[in-house]
């Protein structure tokens, strides 16, 4: 299972496309959200 999200919050770059976006785990999603884990 994978879940995709915004390397950039959407709130903020208004930008939904692909190229913006990361899959993940779920557990490596949640740690992402919460800021427990960045990219640099």
């Amino acid at each position: 299972m994978i879940d995709a999200c915004h390397i950039v919050p959407f709130s903020i770059s208004n930008d939904d496309t692909i190229p913006i976006g990361i899959s993940l785990s779920p557990n490596l999603y949640r740690a992402f959200d919460r800021g427990l884990i960045t990219i640099n």
